[in-house]
C-alpha cells in the first residue's frame, strides 16, 4: 500500500499540499489545484493508499480552516473510494484512523 505523509511541519501553504498530492498520486495534467478537483481524483484512486497527517496542530496553524476542509475532503473521498484510508497521527506516531464507520 502507497503512503503519502501530510507533515504539518512542513506544509505551509495549500499551494504545497495539492502539489504533493497531485505528485505523489499521479494526478492528471488538468488537475485544477482546488478542494473540489482534488476530491475529484482523490476518488479515481485506483491503487491502494494511506494520506497520513501529522502534526495537524501545525498544519491548522499554519493553513486556518483550509486545514479543516481538507480534512472533510479527504474523509468524503475515503468514504466513496475503497482504495483510500486516512490517518492522523499527531505525534507522528500514534494513528487514528479517519475512515468513517461501515466503510
Amino acid at each position: 500500500m502507497k503512503q503519502v505523509i501530510l507533515d504539518g511541519t512542513g506544509l505551509t501553504t495549500s499551494a504545497q499540499v495539492h502539489e504533493l498530492l497531485a505528485r505523489e498520486l499521479d494526478f492528471p495534467i488538468w488537475y485544477g489545484a482546488n478542494l473540489d478537483a482534488l476530491y475529484d481524483c482523490l476518488t479515481d484512486v485506483t491503487q491502494e493508499c494511506c494520506i497520513v497527517l501529522t502534526h495537524t496542530a501545525a498544519m491548522e496553524a499554519h493553513l486556518g480552516n483550509w486545514a479543516g476542509a481538507l480534512r472533510q475532503v479527504l474523509r468524503d473521498a475515503c468514504a466513496c473510494n475503497d482504495n483510500l484510508t486516512m490517518e492522523e497521527r499527531d505525534g507522528g506516531d500514534e494513528a487514528d484512523a479517519a475512515r468513517p464507520e461501515g466503510f
